[in-house]
């Protein structure tokens, strides 16, 4: 299995030594190493010249935006079977290409994997734990679940495309969207959905903090605006399978009940309102296309009224017992302990 390792450079210089550096220190090593500068204005590129003799591949081409940077370096490593990605600013662990490929080897059905990750500061130091960025992080994965549609809905756990490593086919049938902030989410959703997602969760990448990471570049609205497209652009993508697959429904149905329930950059009502302006008007449906509707209703409210009579029950026959007459005789002859 060819793999190689792509990085999207912009602007910067200060970090990129040390992520090729952790890629050159593979216990697998690499088949390919190609570094895309997307128009930076600092001197990243003549760093990146300065590891030419150690097989690390550059091409400079004008500001197109992360996404499209992205799609092009996959599409130019024709040679790979699969693709790691690495953004600039972050680094590897020296065994993560050795245990994602032997995973994706393994794992058959599955195009796309992703790790536990530690997150870093400027200097390349661990986040103190009580560092409020790393103490959310260690929640988020406190909410792992084979359920990954859901956990997916939760937050984005895998927290960035440093974090992809994929088949080249699945990521070229998928190219990543024109999104500034979520473009890995959107990727990572879809592929859970369709079930072609897997999670090693050993730290095998360092996902560097610092103030110009993208996603604070912007206002919240301009965030909160982009999570409800996305939501929105996931539907349409998923339209086909969604009308075909039982079990791709249960999947997405599951993301959106948390994502409704756990991200604060979701707005539900926004989202239902956009729904609202683009559903179709008097829709027919077709019995016969989704076998859910003859499965048992959910039980979960009659089980949970149930065991509350129950303690209910229990607690009156215990209550019952405690003051009986004959309780009252085995404590004075000492056949049962007397009351504290």
């Amino acid at each position: 299995m060819r793999c190689a390792v792509v990085i999207p450079l912009y602007n910067h210089s200060r970090y990129i030594a040390a992520a090729l550096e952790s890629v050159l220190s593979q216990t697998r090593k690499p088949d390919r190493i190609l570094v895309v500068d997307d128009g930076s204005t600092d001197n990243g590129a003549e760093v990146v010249r300065g590891f030419a003799d150690r097989g690390v591949e550059l091409v400079v081409q004008e500001n197109a935006g992360a996404h499209s940077t992205l799609n092009r370096a996959v599409d130019m490593v024709e040679n790979a079977d699969t693709v790691a990605i690495l953004n600039s600013d972050d680094t590897f662990e020296p065994q993560r290409l050795e245990l994602t490929l032997a995973f994706l080897e393994k794992e058959n059905r599955r195009d796309v994997v992703v790790t536990g990750l530690q997150l870093m500061d400027p200097d390349g130091q661990p986040l103190p734990p009580a560092h409020p960025k790393r103490r959310w992080s260690e929640l988020v994965w406190t909410q792992a679940s084979d359920d990954l549609a859901g956990w997916l809905g939760v937050a984005n756990f895998a927290k960035t495309t440093s974090n992809i490593v994929a088949r080249r086919d699945y990521l070229l049938m998928h190219p990543f969207r024109d999104y500034r902030f979520v473009h890995d989410w959107f990727f990572l959703i879809q592929s859970a959905i369709e079930n072609r997602l897997g999670v090693i969760p050993g730290f095998l990448l360092r996902y560097r903090t610092h103030p110009h990471n993208t996603i604070k570049t912007s206002g919240e609205d301009a965030v909160r605006a982009e999570v409800i497209r996305m939501a929105c652009d996931l539907i349409a993508a998923l339209s086909p399978l969604l009308d075909a697959s039982a079990d791709a429904r249960r999947a997405y149905t599951s993301h959106l009940r948390n994502l409704m329930a756990n991200d604060s950059d979701f707005r539900a009502e926004v989202f239902l309102a956009v729904l609202a302006q683009h559903a179709p008007r008097g829709v027919e449906l077709d019995v016969a296309q989704f076998p859910e509707l003859s499965e048992p209703a959910s039980k979960e409210l009659k089980q949970r009224v149930a065991a509350k009579s129950e303690n209910a029950q229990l607690a009156e026959t215990l209550e019952t017992f405690t003051h009986s007459r004959w309780t009252k005789l085995g404590r004075k002859f000492g056949f049962l302990p007397r009351e504290k």
